[in-house]
């Protein structure tokens, strides 16, 4: 999905939690082991990773 367009990744997700009955915080935590074994710039793979890590504590918190 990271060469996919935002959109198409968005629909793609919202598809996963409907269909398959895949939890957020599973897709969250997935997504945090596919970017540290990515190759890719120190910053984005930092920028990526404090991002994530804002989702998982407002997942933590109730938020959706």
């Amino acid at each position: 999905m990271f060469n996919e367009d935002f959109n198409y990744c968005m629909t793609k997700i919202g598809d996963e939690l409907k269909h398959l009955g895949i939890a957020l915080e599973t897709i969250v935590r997935e997504l945090y082991q596919m970017i540290l074994v990515r190759t890719m710039p120190s910053e984005q793979k930092a920028f990526l990773v404090k991002r994530l890590g804002d989702i998982e504590y407002r997942l933590s918190l109730g938020c959706q």
